[in-house]
């Protein structure tokens, strides 16, 4: 019977740590409306003259807003180019995806994402090339906004 009731004691003492423990805040998360609004969806195009192994910052997401990307296409004029996508946010850069595009050079080389990568409110989207050669680099981004 004594040991029952140290057991009972130990657990009602554990029960009002825990009670008493402060909470630890959670993210917010994004609140989702699919679709999104013709005034959220992005595409963003563009040709760059990249150098041997060019970054490019190609978009910079606004503050309230996450952006979901759900596609990515490119061309080149060189074979065997790899770019890689990545996330800047506060001076860390994090590999969203990395591709081979095509060696086809007139051909858009996609990949696509059915959930989408997310980068945070005020993040850029940056694209570097391994390309030991100058060339030419016509670039997709599609996507979407999603409000804080």
């Amino acid at each position: 019977m004594r040991s029952l009731a140290i057991i009972l004691l130990g657990l009602g003492l554990f029960s009002f740590a825990a009670a008493q423990a402060p909470s630890i805040p959670q993210p917010q998360q994004p609140v989702f409306s699919l679709p999104p609004h013709p005034s959220l969806i992005v595409n963003i195009t563009g040709v760059e003259d990249w150098q041997a192994s060019l970054t490019l910052d190609a978009y910079t997401v606004p503050q309230n807003h996450w952006l979901v990307i759900t596609g990515f296409g490119a061309t080149r004029e060189n074979s065997n180019l790899i770019v890689t996508g990545t996330e800047l946010f506060a001076g860390v850069e994090t590999l969203r995806w990395s591709s081979r595009m095509s060696d086809v050079s007139s051909h858009m080389s996609e990949i696509f994402s059915t959930t989408g990568w997310v980068f945070r409110p005020g993040s850029i989207v940056r694209f570097t090339s391994n390309s030991q050669y100058g060339h030419e680099f016509d670039y997709n981004i599609t996507g979407y906004l999603v409000p804080r």
